[in-house]
């Protein structure tokens, strides 16, 4: 079945057979009865061929996806838990963080992580804040670091550290420079500027940590 749910994930995200059976190393008819495998075990039709031989994602397709990856990524994290626990090998532990919380704070906490859990090996992911929630919703990451004030219904989150936003520059400018969409200080910025009436003519998104 995990095989079946791999080459499912292969084909939805490069939307086609061909890539999908690039990437997986197998052949593509081997894609095709693994695809044909999975919708009759679903009773659903997962992906249509149109005129020019190419794919379309059916509505179930997208509502399953999600729901194939927390499966596969679930079983991954198990594995490793369990090489850990017996001794075969060094745990994983992913810790997604928003590029601000990446580039200041956890340079000055990995070394001591590394000396405090020897047995596990860390692995970072820097994104803006909202794909840091979509990772650890995927089971991608086992920790999400940001400063977005989004809720997640099915997280849990926990303050861990407070920090002081400050304006750059004379407010009244009609010009004002953000961060780009999805991250936790456009956020903020976006909020002070409602409570403020602020309607700036012009907003310019940058992609840079501040």
């Amino acid at each position: 079945m995990f095989q079946l749910l791999e080459t499912f994930i292969a084909v939805y995200e490069t939307n086609s057979f061909t890539k999908a059976a690039n990437a997986l190393y197998i052949s593509q008819p081997t894609i095709s009865v693994h695809i044909e495998k999975l919708e009759k075990e679903l009773d659903v039709k997962l992906f249509e061929r149109n005129a020019r031989n190419r794919i379309e994602k059916t509505e179930a397709a997208t509502l399953f996806y999600e729901k194939a990856k927390q499966i596969l990524n679930g079983w991954e994290s198990g594995k490793e838990e369990l090489a850990a626990l017996s001794g075969k090998a060094r745990r994983k532990y992913t810790i997604a963080a928003s590029q601000t919380i990446g580039g200041y704070l956890l340079p000055q906490i990995m070394n001591a992580l590394g000396q405090l859990y020897p047995q596990i090996n860390f692995e970072i992911l820097l994104d803006n804040s909202t794909n840091v929630y979509k990772a650890v919703h995927m089971f991608e990451a086992d920790l999400g670091l940001v400063e977005t004030p989004e809720v997640y219904p099915d997280m849990d989150r926990t303050i861990f550290m407070k920090d002081q936003l400050v304006i750059l520059g004379d407010r009244e400018l009609e010009r004002w420079i953000l961060r780009e969409e999805g991250s936790g200080i456009r956020q903020y910025t976006e909020m002070y500027l409602k409570e403020q009436q602020i309607l700036p003519e012009e907003k310019s998104s940058q992609a840079v940590m501040l």
